[in-house]
């Protein structure tokens, strides 16, 4: 997965590689721990809290400019709104999978 140069342009227009390196550890930090909120959440049937967590999953990824794991989140965020366990369950490693990629690519600007 490539991230979006354009973002990553427009990020360091904005605060130089100092605010983009700060962003990026946050999301290498901040990660790891939505991708199990969200792994709780749903197993726990909480929906909201479910929904929350991969909202807050693809903001932050679109934010960094990881278009396709945002694009991937904003699908799983479709299905918890759906509450559709079954297809959210089989679709998450996909999400871990793509997650891992960009904590890859984002530990290079960290």
């Amino acid at each position: 997965m490539e991230l979006d140069v354009k973002t990553l342009a427009q990020i360091r227009e904005i605060g130089g590689d100092e605010l983009l390196g700060r962003m990026a550890r946050l999301y290498l930090e901040h990660t790891p721990v939505r991708i199990e909120e969200i792994r709780r959440a749903l197993t726990a049937g909480n929906w909201s809290r479910t929904r929350r967590a991969i909202h807050s999953m693809r903001s932050s990824s679109a934010t960094l400019g990881a278009n396709e794991l945002a694009q991937t989140a904003a699908e799983l965020e479709r299905m918890a709104e759906q509450e559709n366990r079954e297809q959210l369950e089989s679709s998450l490693p996909g999400l871990e999978k793509q997650t891992q990629t960009a904590l890859r690519a984002l530990e290079k600007l960290a």
